[in-house]
């Protein structure tokens, strides 16, 4: 995975040896290889207190920011957009105003010679990720945990909390990661390196509501419509180059709809849809076929195919490293980001975004559930599969992440908690790593992201986020009228998970193959027996994202039952929810929990000690 990575010394008492930095890098760098075009370089401070590697496409590896001395003083990987923003580092170490200032997708490393301080940092949405622990007097980072995990002096096992997580939710909360004591810097924080500390900081929140303004709503939805334009147009590159993924839905259309409007030309623009080949009508690709003809853009459309289903699983874990589910539902995809780069493409624009989470809610729990999160003890079926002897403590890590989530946003109302928790933990911990395998192959960019929108949702109510109201009249202004054309997608282009593990092929022979394994580290954790009685049950139940006849009718409903009954309709949505994952949920969940552990056991430690030294030798 493309970032930054590399070790520095805590204690004061210790310097870095040379030769023994430069092998833990090599280790290091072995593991978050995953492509052959990703380029790298590092650098390890004469003065021995820290040394640090960069990987990524060499596109997005920036020269490093240099003092008066001519020193390094900067690293960054990724995008920055205001080249003076990056300059200004060279002046010394970033202020929360700085890193306010420096906008764009990145992760960065600053080191400010007068202190010895170097201060790790993310952008707004932890776009790049960066993992960290300490050992043995230093401090490592990683954009991935097994990166950290070749040092010998970590623990090679699951983090309860972590772990819990993934079953219960399919997404890790954006702090946490699989591996025990390995931390994840969230969106908006930093993570000050000195002698004998480590301080980690907050220098951006996102607020949405937080400022509300008097203006109207046609006002405020005519400046988000300029700065969705504004950004789109930022972002785009050389068309011939840059491949929007465009899907039925309404995030994808805006970018579309902007792309077109800058370009001026529709064969200039170039997208590409994924699914099932079988659309159903109503389906992402039926309107992602409909939007691309009507527009008169190059579009084409890959069938999801499940030939090399294990080998897509395990490459795709590899990367994501265990902090999602992605690896079970779209292992595919990671094949397809290299075969648009094969292509000739360099960039990809996505349209994640955080205008608004559907339904109003009216408790934090509610809020909560409603982004997807929920604690083991609440999901009997989850909890049965976890090892009697670990299941105590699994439960107590749940509920202490669980209760720390809600203290986190417990000042919001019950509608800023949701959208708080939208953005802090399901974009960064569900749709971050959906991004990380495409940030292999292609500079991915999520323009919708982009600073002045998350800025501009201060001002905009909680009324105005519900449903995405003040988005979806902001979209519908675009030029070219595909909002007013063609619906929102209703179903979904995904598979018949049940009936994928219900019949012989590569879904059901790579899950056979898993549960026939007996010597695999998970075992320790998870009940086998209990695992293998799951995944009967899920060959016979309903999938995970399987389509259902009628199933374009139920947002209607649903949004009918919350109109007129909104309290109740919420409460009953909210303890349903809470208590239930399908089997085919859980069961996928819990081998990329296996895959993980197995990947661990498959590499042991290549750093055997801290390359330290004590300081004056």
């Amino acid at each position: 995975m493309p970032g930054l990575f590399g070790v520095v010394c805590v204690d004061p008492r210790l310097r870095l040896d040379p030769a023994a930095a430069d092998r833990a890098l090599d280790a290091m760098a072995g593991t978050l290889r995953h492509d052959a075009g990703l380029a790298g370089d590092r650098w390890i401070d004469p003065a021995g207190r820290f040394a640090l590697g960069r990987i990524g496409l060499p596109s997005l590896l920036p020269p490093p920011v240099r003092g008066a001395d001519g020193e390094p003083r900067a690293w960054l990987e990724g995008v920055a957009h205001q080249p003076a923003a990056l300059a200004a580092l060279a002046q010394g170490a970033p202020d929360d105003a700085a890193l306010r200032a420096l906008h764009g997708f990145w992760a960065l490393a600053h080191h400010d010679p007068a202190t010895h301080r170097l201060t790790l940092a993310v952008d707004r949405r932890a776009s790049v990720p960066l993992v960290h622990a300490e050992a043995e007097g230093v401090l490592l980072f990683a954009p991935e945990p097994k990166a950290l995990l070749a040092f010998r002096a970590l623990a090679r096992e699951p983090d309860p909390a972590g772990a819990a997580a993934l079953l219960v939710s399919g997404y890790l909360p954006a702090e946490r990661t699989l591996a025990r004591g390995v931390a994840r810097l969230a969106g908006g924080t930093a993570l000050e390196v000195a002698p004998g500390r480590v301080t980690r900081r907050t220098w951006w929140r996102f607020a949405p509501g937080s400022a509300p303004t008097r203006a109207g709503a046609d006002a405020l939805a005519r400046d988000l419509s300029r700065m969705i334009a504004a950004a789109v147009r930022r972002n785009l590159g050389d068309p011939e180059r840059t491949v929007v993924f465009l899907s039925g839905g309404a995030d994808s259309r805006a970018v579309l709809a902007a792309a077109l409007d800058a370009l001026g030309d529709p064969r200039a623009v170039r997208a590409v849809s994924w699914g099932r080949a079988d659309a159903v009508p109503g389906s992402d690709v039926d309107l992602a076929r409909r939007i691309a003809a009507a527009a008169g853009i190059r579009h084409e459309v890959v069938a999801r195919g499940f030939d090399g289903y294990a080998e897509g699983f395990r490459a795709t874990n590899r990367v994501v490293d265990g902090l999602s589910d992605v690896a079970a539902f779209h292992p595919q995809e990671l094949s397809l980001m290299r075969s648009l780069a094969a292509r000739g493409f360099t960039r990809a624009l996505r349209g994640d975004e955080a205008f608004g989470w559907s339904v109003a809610v009216h408790s934090h729990e509610g809020a909560a559930v409603e982004v997807g999160l929920r604690r083991l003890g609440d999901v009997a079926a989850a909890a049965a599969l976890v090892r009697d002897e670990r299941r105590a403590a699994w439960l107590d890590a749940a509920a202490a992440e669980w209760r720390r989530l809600l203290d986190g946003v417990a000042r919001e109302t019950p509608n800023g908690a949701k959208d708080r928790l939208y953005f802090g933990e399901r974009l960064q911990g569900m749709l971050g790593p959906a991004a990380y395998y495409k940030q292999v192959a292609l500079d991915h960019r999520n323009p919708l992201l982009d600073e002045p929108i998350l800025d501009a949702l201060a001002a905009v109510p909680d009324a105005w986020r519900v449903h995405k109201r003040l988005y979806l009249r902001a979209a519908s202004a675009l030029p070219g009228g595909l909002f007013r054309a063609f619906p929102l997608a209703t179903r979904s282009s995904l598979e018949d998970w049940s009936g994928l593990l219900g019949r012989p092929g590569p879904v059901s022979a790579f899950v056979a193959s898993q549960l026939a394994d007996a010597a695999s580290p998970v075992w320790e954790h998870l009940d086998r027996a209990a695992l293998q009685a799951l995944a009967t049950r899920a060959a016979a139940a309903g999938g995970a994202v399987a389509p259902a006849p009628g199933a374009g009718l139920r947002p209607w409903l649903r949004r009918w039952a919350y109109a007129a009954l909104p309290r109740f309709a919420a409460e009953i949505h909210a303890r349903r929810a809470r208590a239930h994952v399908s089997p085919t949920e859980l069961l996928m969940r819990a081998l990329v929990l296996k895959d993980w552990l197995d990947g661990l056991s498959d590499r042991p430690p290549a750093v055997t000690a801290a390359p330290v030294r004590a300081a004056g030798d």
